[in-house]
């Protein structure tokens, strides 16, 4: 493996793809989760990553996000290989990622939560608290900067768990399951601001479950099924595929989405 050293960002290959996934597999004990995974990530857009139950997404997200080395296989950054760099290191390189289970420092403020990370990239308490303002601006938190995180609802949480992401200015984020738990009338501002998010540049591998969500922000789906790419494509070209409504969506979700 040819790891960046520290604190050092690998440059990207001249109009190659920011992200690669070579022949990834991955094995636990017995059970193989991952076989053969291979897919590319282009520059300044959302590559949704779906699939049953089961089916090898978070331990495909893991891998990319250096919390399993894969068992064989390849994962690339900007032309680098970054396997097996463990995930304390993927700040430094500018990759961020987002949890599922939230866990903010719940009697710490917003502003201290985002602080945290910004200080990734400065020494500087003075230039750490603008750079926290500025993305809790971005992601609608401002009149909760000086409350306790604990004191957020389900959505504000959402929205912290992306903050503190977005504080370390990554040109790759790792989206685990953002929309889940959120209401209808809670997800299309999240949406919304992931496309305005998008819009400056940052590229976004995002793994979930709510479809509307993963129509409209992606420009290509891979969909994993018992751990192996079943479809991989546009949304419609996924959505349109027997395979994909056989395994995971099934009829009546087509004819809902369509």
């Amino acid at each position: 493996m040819t790891e960046a050293s520290p604190g050092s960002e690998p440059q990207a290959a001249s109009n190659g793809p920011l992200l690669e996934i070579t022949n990834v597999s991955k094995r636990f004990g017995g059970l193989l989760a991952l076989s053969d995974v291979s897919f590319s990530v282009q520059q300044g857009t959302i590559h949704g990553l779906i699939g049953p139950n089961g089916a090898g997404k978070t331990t495909l997200f893991n891998v990319v996000a250096g919390t399993f080395a894969p068992t064989t296989g390849k994962v690339a950054y900007r032309g680098a290989d970054i396997t097996g760099t463990p995930s304390h290191r993927m700040a430094s390189l500018g990759i961020g990622r987002t949890f599922q289970i939230m866990k903010p420092f719940g009697s710490m403020t917003v502003h201290e939560n985002v602080r945290i990370a910004t200080y990734g990239r400065t020494d500087s308490t003075e230039e750490a608290s603008t750079e926290a303002d500025a993305v809790i601006a971005m992601v609608g938190l401002e009149r909760w900067r000086d409350r306790s995180a604990g004191e957020l609802p389900t959505a504000g949480r959402k929205r912290l768990e992306l903050a503190r992401a977005l504080g370390l200015a990554p040109n790759l984020l790792l989206l685990d399951e953002v929309l889940a738990g959120l209401v209808p009338a809670e997800r299309k501002p999240l949406i919304d601001l992931l496309k305005e998010i998008r819009s400056t540049g940052v590229t976004m591998l995002l793994v979930e479950h709510v479809m509307q969500a993963v129509m409209a922000l992606s420009d290509e789906i891979v969909v994993l099924h018992h751990g192996q790419m079943l479809a991989s494509g546009s949304p419609r070209d996924v959505i349109d595929d027997p395979r994909v409504i056989e395994a995971y969506l099934g009829e009546e979700h087509r004819h809902a989405e369509g």
